[in-house]
């Protein structure tokens, strides 16, 4: 991905948020294309809230690797959550995610290709979430100083994001009403 990121002029870009959102377009867009980036990017972040949720809080570090058959599960209830309503099929969503650049492994094992992917796509997710006053995503595992990071380039309320940097450690939950 950083190689099509040569062909940009990297000083124009203002934070680490839109790097990312510049290096998975060009990865994936490559390797997929234009058209289809949009169902990528909302399954993966998708993909990257239910690995967020999958272990229980207090665990210190979220698995990034899932099984093919949690791909295929997860790929179904992302389906059914939107009702199938414009999405392609289950195998092209299969293909979309595996093609993506994003996700590496075998037949068995995928995990995303580096854990910053996984802590951007869970940051957008987060952001959409948070911006419908959804907190029910933060009742997991703290959130790691990345995804932090990338929620601090959206436009998001200051004292939500202050409330967040203070968990360091605990949950959302722990220090949410205090």
């Amino acid at each position: 991905a950083f190689v099509v990121l040569e062909q940009h002029d990297l000083a124009s870009v203002e934070s680490v948020r839109a790097l990312f959102d510049l290096a998975f377009a060009a990865l994936a867009k490559r390797r997929i294309g234009a058209d289809r980036l949009p169902f990528a990017r909302d399954l993966l972040q998708h993909l990257a809230a239910a690995l967020y949720r999958r272990d229980p809080p207090g665990l210190g570090r979220i698995d990034v690797t899932l099984a093919e058959s949690e791909l295929f599960d997860l790929v179904m209830a992302y389906g059914r959550e939107h009702q199938w309503m414009g999405l392609p099929s289950v195998e092209d969503l299969l293909v979309l995610v595996r093609k993506s650049g994003v996700l590496v492994g075998d037949a068995e094992r995928l995990a995303f290709v580096h854990r910053s992917f996984f802590e951007y796509f869970l940051a957008l997710e987060l952001a959409h979430a948070l911006a419908a006053d959804d907190y029910d995503l933060l009742s997991g595992q703290p959130l790691s100083q990345n995804v932090l990071s990338f929620l601090d380039s959206f436009q998001l309320d200051r004292p939500l994001l202050a409330a967040l940097d203070s968990t360091r450690g605990r949950s959302f939950e722990e220090v949410r009403y205090r």
